[in-house]
């Protein structure tokens, strides 16, 4: 075991962006036809 003064930890400033939703601000897309229709064409 490995003694805690040697392996500081501290929290991370913000996630990796990996994913949109962990983005802060993010906003849902809108639900529906026309919303799954402009997600194709905005990748």
């Amino acid at each position: 075991m490995v003694p805690m003064e040697l392996m500081p930890i501290k929290p991370l400033d913000h996630y990796d962006d990996v994913y949109d939703f962990l983005k802060p601000g993010w906003v849902p897309p809108p639900q529906g036809l026309i919303g799954r229709v402009s997600r194709w064409f905005k990748t």
